[in-house]
This record gives C-alpha cells, sequence and structure tokens, in this order.
C-alpha cells in the first residue's frame, strides 16, 4: 500500500548522492518479502524498522562499510 510513496521517497533522497560526504544505499530489497511487500513485522510504522530487523539492515549495508574501512 505505501511501496508508491516509499519508492517516491528513496528517488527523491537518492538525489542527495551527488553531495560531498553522502552516500545512498538503496537497501529495499533486503527489506522486503519474497512478495516484494513491506511487512508490518518488519516495519511496524511504515517509518522504523522493529527491532528484530537491524541485522537485516546490517547485513545490507555491511558490504559498503566494509568497502570504505579497505580504501585507503
Amino acid at each position: 500500500m505505501f511501496r508508491s510513496g516509499i519508492d517516491r521517497i528513496n528517488r527523491i533522497i537518492s538525489q542527495l548522492e551527488s553531495r560531498d560526504r553522502v552516500t545512498y544505499l538503496d537497501i529495499t530489497s533486503a527489506l522486503l518479502e519474497p512478495d516484494e511487500s513491506l511487512s508490518k513485522e518488519v516495519m511496524p510504522d511504515f517509518r522504523r524498522l522493529s527491532e528484530d530487523d537491524y541485522p537485516r539492515w546490517a547485513k545490507a549495508i555491511l558490504p559498503w562499510i566494509s568497502e570504505q574501512l579497505a580504501s585507503p
């Protein structure tokens, strides 16, 4: 129900990446269910993750963090 709005907001936010020291990571797919829906269990208020789903978030951003730490 909220996916189109969330996708629109993500497109707007992604434009911030053109600024210095800003990185936009689209991790939507890591938070979606197999049917591509966003479950209330994952994001009860559709703004913040549930406490149990922060590991999904961490797993999605860890490759980027590792890459940054490996860069000189």
